[in-house]
């Protein structure tokens, strides 16, 4: 009989991978793409790195952030646009929303690092 060796903590561990420089331009919605765009003054306008609008479906995030940044306040964002075109966002408060689209934003950020998710587009 052959034996297994051991799995070590080093053969499990996640190893980091580079986040991408740039976010899509679009992304994906029940209810039509959503344009991605970067905005130079975001911070100035809304004291916010990132937003959303319902009104024109139109996904914005602050330029010059760190990739490290940039990329939980976009998952972040498209949490938002999930929970608002799946009905939810009104059941929910909004304390509520912006916990679950901060954690949303840094889990899929981190499987991203890790190498279990891409984004790929159309």
């Amino acid at each position: 009989m052959r034996s297994v060796p051991p799995t070590t903590i080093k053969d499990t561990m996640i190893r980091p991978t580079s986040l991408p420089a740039k976010l899509p331009t679009a992304i994906f919605s029940v209810l039509g793409d959503i344009p991605v765009t970067m905005c130079h003054d975001l911070c100035e306008k809304k004291t916010a790195i990132g937003m959303i609008s319902f009104r024109t479906r139109q996904i914005e995030v602050q330029t010059g952030l760190a990739k490290e940044t940039m990329w939980p306040t976009f998952f972040h964002e498209m949490t938002h646009l999930a929970l608002n075109d799946a009905g939810t966002a009104d059941v929910i408060s909004c304390k509520q929303q912006e916990s679950v689209c901060n954690a949303m934003g840094l889990y899929l950020t981190a499987a991203m690092q890790a190498g279990y998710l891409k984004v790929a587009t159309p």
